[in-house]
């Protein structure tokens, strides 16, 4: 027969080694929730940020799409008394050797206002962003106002209008018909090129975009 302080004796050791298991079960059960809720958050964070990539992406293309589409529109729809030619600018830093796109007796088709559209004188062309970036951008005005801001050398008032930001690249080429290769520039202005090629590049993409417009060929007087 077992005497009773050692039978109180081996209760106590076995409560104890069950206290010790519980506390071991509890921080091991932390342990996997702790796991469990780092990975979770994980997931959603990096949902999130898929999420708002995807948003930006689809978002960046539906105005890539837009200013292609109206690009295209002033293309095509360039009256056949409207003159256009390239000019390089010989500026300093980042618009030295920019091509200049210039449509004279044009409509201003980069208007917003409802209505029978203006004619003058329509340009195109990169500039220079603060950040050492470059937006393309559009200038029109009526028929002689850009000329007489040259011949007054107050070129720096003409007032260009953004249409596409944050870009690392941009660049044009004209297709001869009748020499059948492309041009870097278009300097007369009695015939056309048959098609305009436009190139940029949106920093953080390693993807250039690229929007061939085609450009009525009817031949204009000088």
């Amino acid at each position: 027969m077992i005497p009773m302080p050692a039978i109180q004796a081996t209760r106590r050791s076995g409560s104890g080694l069950q206290g010790g298991y519980l506390l071991l079960e509890v921080l091991l059960a932390l342990a996997i929730l702790t796991m469990i809720t780092a990975l979770v958050f994980r997931i959603i964070q990096t949902t999130v940020r898929t999420t708002r990539e995807v948003t930006y992406l689809e978002s960046l293309q539906e105005r890539v799409d837009g200013i292609s589409e109206l690009l295209r529109q002033n293309f095509t729809n360039l009256p056949s008394v409207a003159q256009f030619q390239t000019k390089t600018l010989d500026g300093n830093g980042s618009t030295q050797g920019v091509t200049e796109l210039i449509f004279r007796h044009a409509a201003f088709q980069f208007t917003i206002t409802p209505g029978t559209p203006e004619f003058g004188t329509v340009a195109l062309c990169s500039r220079p962003q603060v950040d050492g970036r470059l937006y393309l951008a559009f200038y029109q005005e009526p028929e002689d106002a850009r000329e007489h801001l040259i011949q007054a050398n107050q070129e720096a008032k003409i007032s260009w209008t953004p249409l596409l930001g944050d870009l690392d690249q941009v660049s044009w080429r004209f297709f001869d018909p009748q020499n059948h290769s492309w041009r870097s520039d278009w300097t007369t202005n009695s015939t056309r090129p048959a098609l305009v090629e436009l190139t940029f590049r949106i920093a953080g993409q390693s993807q250039a975009h690229r929007s061939v417009f085609n450009l009525p060929g009817t031949s204009v007087a000088q």
